[in-house]
């Protein structure tokens, strides 16, 4: 599922919400990987498709049924454990925390997980 967007703004104003949660990447990694969660292959078809003069606005989560909202952030979850390696509950929180499809990006960073969060394996 992928996010429509009618400019890049509100994806740059993720990563920088997403990359509080891991300070130690890289700025151009985290950007790369709110593209991949909200449905993009990259950063840059995000960018070319939101410029696009006839690109209509995908429906903010507000304007959904929790049905969808569920299975938006489940999705984003799926996404950003698998990029980050970190546990899905993890994810999951964080999703919830910046909520990547909501009207706006909230910055209300919690602790960042480490990579292997939950891995007792010494």
């Amino acid at each position: 599922m992928k996010f429509e967007m009618t400019s890049r703004n509100h994806a740059l104003r993720l990563a920088k919400s997403l990359r509080m949660y891991f300070p130690a990447e890289k700025l151009g990694t985290v950007q790369q990987w709110t593209a991949k969660i909200l449905g993009y292959r990259d950063l840059h078809e995000l960018i070319s498709e939101a410029e696009r003069p006839e690109r209509r606005q995908s429906p903010p989560d507000d304007a959904c049924s929790n049905e969808e909202i569920e299975s938006r952030r489940t999705e984003q979850a799926l996404r950003l454990a698998s990029l980050a390696s970190i546990e899905l509950a993890a994810a999951r929180a964080i999703v919830d925390s910046i909520r990547p499809t909501g009207r706006k990006v909230s910055t209300n960073a919690v602790v960042a997980p480490s990579k292997g969060e939950g891995d007792n394996s010494n």
